[in-house]
């Protein structure tokens, strides 16, 4: 049973994670939003400023 466990946990951690974050620019302007992981060194990014501003893409 416990090798059937240890399967279906490592399965649903390659799903990804949201991770919060958030960055200043040089200006003063702050961002804030997440970045998912999905594998070891990419996934998605999405920041939002308080005017509406968006940054999406991919780290």
């Amino acid at each position: 049973m416990k090798p059937l466990l240890l399967a279906g946990v490592l399965l649903l951690a390659g799903c990804g994670s949201a991770i919060p974050m958030g960055g200043e620019t040089m200006e003063g302007e702050r961002f804030v939003g997440s970045l998912t992981t999905r594998g070891r060194d990419y996934g998605p990014l999405d920041m939002r400023n308080s005017s509406g501003v968006e940054c999406n893409g991919t780290w």
